[in-house]
């Protein structure tokens, strides 16, 4: 798979809807370092939408990550669930941090170095381990 033009290369993982919504997250965080690259009257509002619509993906996709590690019967669920519930408040924290504060530094920090650092082992160790009990689908 090819890098994305900010760099991000996908893991890949067995199961091809959630390689595609891998895929996805990283889409959305490109979206995002181009808004912060890109300062406009409309700048604030867009970090503002495309920062809600990856939050949301992220829920939506954990939910059908989870689903599938449970169907499965997949080792460690409990503890990868546990690891996408921190994350999906980390990411909820940032957000209304930057609703609050309109910190671009801090946001862009948040952005294009932590949360895909944290995706990229995320799926290279955790998804790699459990996906593969979901081949069958």
């Amino acid at each position: 798979m090819p890098n994305s033009p900010f760099g991000h290369d996908t893991a890949h993982t067995v199961h091809t809807a959630i390689e595609e919504d891998h895929q996805e997250v990283f889409r959305r965080i490109d979206q995002l370092e181009q808004v912060l690259r890109t300062p406009s009257p409309e700048q604030e509002s867009l970090i503002s939408l495309h920062f809600q619509a990856l939050v949301q993906h992220q829920v939506d996709h954990f939910s059908r990550e989870e689903e599938l590690m449970q169907t499965h019967s997949c080792p460690n669920y409990l503890r990868h669930r546990q690891e996408h519930r921190r994350v999906i408040r980390e990411l909820q924290t940032a957000l209304d941090h930057w609703q609050q504060y309109t910190d671009i530094d801090a946001i862009r920090t948040y952005l294009v170095d932590v949360f895909p650092n944290w995706l990229h082992r995320h799926i290279a160790t955790m998804d790699k381990v459990a996906l593969p009990y979901s081949k069958v689908l």
